[in-house]
This record gives C-alpha cells, structure tokens and sequence, in this order.
C-alpha cells in the first residue's frame, strides 16, 4: 500500500484513481516532474556535458587547463549535493 501511495502523490493522483489506471490502463502511468527536479535534471545535463569534454580533452592528449576544469566540476557538483540535501531535509 506504501507503492500506492508514494505513486499515486508522484502521479498527482488519489490512491484510488491511481490503482484503477495501473490496473486498466495499457500505458506505465508517468509521475508528473516538479520544476525544482527539472532544475536538478538541467543541472545534471550540463554536468555530464562538462564531464564529457574532460574526458575528451583528457584522451585527445590535451592537458593544459584539466586542473581548473576538474575544479569547476567539483564545485558543480558540491552545488548539486547542497540541492539535493536541502530538498531532503525539507521534504521530512
């Protein structure tokens, strides 16, 4: 019953409601996205685009300013850690 219910709040749904679209509906019921988390998900794309020209740089031979960029990475991603840890402790 805890599934149903966690579910049916990401779903925007009563319990009720949500178990009779799991139950007849074809379609996997999707959880409706809160700003905030499409934030956190922008965030983590420019992240993994920050990540991967590291990566690129890094294997293209280029090394000159990776020390910096590491740097910026890591201050990116304390910034998220602080997000997420601030959204937790409110959420209880």
């Amino acid at each position: 019953m805890e599934f149903a219910k966690k579910q049916s709040e990401l779903a925007g749904l009563s319990v009720a409601n949500w178990l009779r679209k799991a139950a007849f509906s074809k379609k996997a019921l999707v959880a409706k996205v809160s700003p905030m988390h499409r934030a956190y998900y922008r965030q983590l794309v420019g992240m993994s685009t920050n990540l991967n020209q590291i990566s690129r740089k890094l294997n293209s031979g280029q090394y000159t300013k990776i020390h910096s960029e590491i740097q910026a990475a890591t201050e990116l991603l304390k910034k998220i850690n602080q997000l997420f840890l601030k959204d937790d402790s409110e959420a209880d």
